[in-house]
């Protein structure tokens, strides 16, 4: 059964992100939404399962992203859930081009 979706739908309070705007929750808009939280980590960390609840996302989408972000080296798995930000020679400003760089369609 197909979600539905427009004015007629609400998210309730606490749920995953499944209504509004096809931005609201395109992989990009919430892929933006997580390096936000990622920069603000205090030492690079990020819990996937708080990040999902923080965002109000499914973790699907989290582990999506994370799995990219890991395939080109840019994060690195802790354990489990808790995912680790690999600075490079110029550190944060890495975080702030994986942010603003365009999705591939």
């Amino acid at each position: 059964r197909v979600p539905q979706s427009g004015p007629s739908a609400t998210a309730t309070v606490g749920s995953p992100r499944v209504t509004g705007s096809r931005h609201e929750n395109s992989l990009g808009k919430i892929t933006k939404d997580f390096m936000g939280l990622l920069r603000a980590a205090v030492n690079g960390d990020i819990d996937r399962n708080a990040a999902a609840e923080t965002l109000n996302v499914k973790k699907r989408r989290i582990y999506d992203i994370t799995n990219v972000l890991e395939g080109v080296g840019l994060l690195k798995k802790k354990s489990k859930n808790i995912v680790h930000w690999v600075p490079t020679d110029d550190g944060q400003a890495d975080a702030q081009d994986a942010e603003q760089a365009e999705p591939v369609a």
